[in-house]
């Protein structure tokens, strides 16, 4: 019965990982497509670092709760733009891009684009609505594959090293094994 409980969380495992593929899949299609995508001149209107923190906590084998406060900073890059007369706002400023561990980093991102400053932006002819600062770029997109190429992998494989039963353990067996030197055979 364990084994289909094993089984069942490796299939939840793929499903979470089949997501992850199809948000980067579709992340890279936008960014390989987005390369070849008419422009329109477009203006920042807002240009910033934004700041979250996450707490999470556990018990230490000593038994103290630690505490662990993690910082995450996404750049925010809002802007405007106009495609057959008609104003468009957007945000994205890779696709997939999301935020950084790094201050710096994220600063770095959204130093490019300062609030009133020009920008060429590149739209989606199908779908004006669309819209990137930075066209082709696929390194996000390819790094969320990688990761649910090896969260479905995990899903997939994992089940298969578990044990169905728990193992017996050495401590119940108080008859000598054949071959331990404890008896009247020799074992070559």
């Amino acid at each position: 019965m364990q084994r289909i409980w094993w089984i069942f969380i490796g299939f939840i495992v793929c499903v979470i990982g089949g997501v992850f593929l199809w948000f980067g899949g579709r992340d890279i299609t936008l960014a390989c497509s987005s390369k070849s995508w008419p422009t329109s001149m477009g203006t920042v209107t807002e240009s910033k670092v934004r700041h979250s923190t996450s707490r999470s906590s556990r018990r230490s084998h000593s038994g103290y709760r630690r505490t662990r406060t993690s910082h995450r900073y996404t750049p925010v890059v809002k802007y405007t733009y106009t495609v057959n007369e008609l104003e468009y706002r957007g945000d994205t400023i890779a696709f997939g891009m999301g935020s950084y561990g790094n201050k710096n980093e994220a600063s770095a991102v959204s130093r490019k684009y300062p609030s009133g400053s020009t920008v060429t932006v590149y739209y989606n002819p199908a779908s004006p609505a669309t819209s990137v600062l930075q066209p082709g770029n696929m390194v996000p997109g390819l790094l969320i594959c990688a990761g649910g190429l090896f969260i479905l992998a995990l899903g997939i494989i994992a089940p298969f090293f578990l044990p169905d039963k728990p193992r017996p353990s050495a401590a119940k067996s108080s008859e000598p094994q054949e071959g331990s030197g404890g008896g009247e055979g020799f074992s070559f």
